[in-house]
């Protein structure tokens, strides 16, 4: 009883100094002039509730409470969680920033060797690739295709170069490199199945047309080639069942004409990773080329 007693007292004198201290900050906000009043609430372990406990573990793809589980058990568990989560962000991007960053020494040096390269193809013209020139001569637009988009990635570092240092330095300008960097080396398989032959004819036909309407500055035209060769342009065959229900209608005896689907309604960048990232390459090259040299007529951008 005497404890009880005790706290009660406590209790007491800690609401009284409570009221008295907000009374207080009354009266000195009457005189003070008003600002616009942040309170920032860190959320900690400490004080996290229920609901926020249940909210974070369902964010993570986390049980909210296994069988026997305490209150405190799923609180480790959340710290555990959130901690690999912390750990393997920071491990990734730090790795990522690493393995592409250059320091302006290599920037230097890489912008001098884009130089040679530039001028040892300045004398090769690249207008007349198309979609034509494929099926008319064929050698030669396989030969002008890759020289325009290896031209565009030294273009593009070129730019990334003449840039002042303290945007080089900046996390949006070494990403940037890092982007450009990036771009470069998921092209690689493309020149090289390219070389030996190993790309589907229309993957070079929409890729010729892609070049085609960079260099004309169609760059919505290109975007839907760009379309044409990631996605593809094949429509479902759907119907619909007895009770109003869309179903797919390809049946057994279907499958063999489905199969003769023309190649230019397959979509490419579904095909495994590396052929994923390569395209993807090309898209960014598309939207560097936009950004380089922009068109007259802006109803002729992308989006």
């Amino acid at each position: 009883m005497r404890e009880e007693e005790y706290l009660r007292k406590q209790r007491e004198i800690e609401a009284k100094r409570i009221a008295e201290k907000r009374k207080l900050e009354k009266e000195v906000e009457k005189v003070a002039p008003k600002k616009p009043k942040v309170e920032k609430v860190v959320l900690t372990y400490d004080n996290i509730t229920e609901n926020i406990l249940v909210t974070r573990l369902r964010a993570r793809g986390q049980p909210i409470k296994l069988f026997g589980e305490s209150f405190e058990q799923r609180l480790e568990r959340l710290k555990e969680v959130e901690s690999k989560e912390e750990r393997h962000v920071q491990v990734t991007f730090a790795n990522f920033m690493q393995a592409k960053e250059k320091d302006l020494t290599d920037e230097i040096l890489l912008g001098k060797t884009m130089e040679e390269n530039i001028d040892k193809d300045a004398d090769v013209d690249t207008s007349p690739i198309s979609v034509d020139l494929l099926k008319d001569d064929r050698e030669k637009a396989l030969y002008l295709i890759p020289i325009y988009l290896k031209r565009m990635l030294r273009i593009w570092a070129q730019v990334l170069q003449e840039r002042p240092d303290e945007v080089k330095r900046s996390t949006e300008g070494k990403l940037a490199a890092v982007l450009q960097s990036q771009t470069a080396d998921h092209l690689k398989p493309f020149f090289k199945d390219l070389k030996k032959g190993r790309l589907p004819e229309d993957v070079i036909e929409k890729v010729a047309d892609i070049i085609y309407h960079l260099q004309i500055r169609e760059y919505m035209r290109a975007n839907d080639a760009y379309m044409l060769l990631s996605i593809g342009n094949a429509a479902w065959p759907i119907g619909v069942d007895s009770v109003g229900i869309p179903v797919l209608t390809v049946g057994i005896h279907e499958r063999k004409e489905q199969e003769k689907l023309n190649t230019s309604k397959i979509a490419h960048a579904f095909n495994d990773e590396v052929q994923r990232k390569w395209i993807q390459g090309i898209k960014r090259i598309m939207t560097f080329t936009q950004n380089q040299w922009p068109p007259k007529d802006v109803s002729k951008l992308m989006g």
